[in-house]
């Protein structure tokens, strides 16, 4: 019997911290009893993502997560290998909590998406996975949001972008990896964005507003 009961309490406990629950063994009944002190992961009440111009936006919901410390976004390529790509603390909360992260640099193509809940315990749950299709466009785009611009622009080849003030100055260059790049940094202003392709060159005036 007391090598039963060792076996119960390593099935229950496998993935729990032993003060996350109260186990009680009745030597007259010979039964086991075990109750959770807490809840051990948030539940996922609703995950979606939808797409924003050239981005995507992920809003979740979650409930019971008093024990849940922080959550990765996780993004995937084939919807088997996910790599983390921001983590977002848990406020904590006994009742309904809502969250939102946006994805300014999709991967060309389908995108998978999920959420994994760490607890103050280091256990982990997951939100459904759900997937999304991403187009770069075919002409030069350009998203503002606060200090940074994005610009998305599909084609093959090697792509190199340089930022300059509306004086001429030379700010900023570099190039675009998976036919976008997100150029950060920038204060309130006009700006010249000029990108040069093997076929093609533009050049555009961009404002930056706070």
């Amino acid at each position: 019997m007391k090598g039963l009961i060792l076996i119960t309490i390593l099935t229950v406990t496998q993935h729990l911290q032993a003060k996350d629950l109260n186990i009680s063994y009745s030597s007259s009944t010979h039964s086991l009893s075990t109750s959770f002190l807490k809840p051990m992961f948030a539940r996922f009440h609703a995950f979606e993502v939808n797409k924003e111009q050239n981005t995507f936006l992920l809003n979740w919901e979650t409930v019971e997560e008093i024990s849940s410390q922080h959550y990765l976004v996780e993004r995937s390529n084939d919807g088997r290998t996910f790599t983390p790509i921001a983590t977002i603390p848990s406020k904590a909360a006994d009742a309904a909590s809502f969250y939102t992260y946006r994805d300014k640099a999709p991967l060309q193509g389908k995108n998978f998406y999920r959420i994994r809940q760490v607890d103050k315990n280091g256990g982990t749950s997951f939100s459904p996975i759900r997937s999304i299709e991403h187009t770069p466009p075919t002409q030069l785009q350009i998203v503002q949001r606060n200090h940074e611009i994005a610009l998305y622009y599909n084609c093959e080849g090697k792509k190199s972008y340089t930022v300059f003030d509306i004086k001429g100055n030379l700010l900023k260059l570099g190039t675009m990896n998976n036919n976008k790049c997100v150029i950060a940094g920038l204060s309130p202003g006009l700006y010249i964005i000029n990108l040069q392709t093997s076929t093609n060159t533009i050049n555009t005036q961009v404002a930056v507003t706070n």
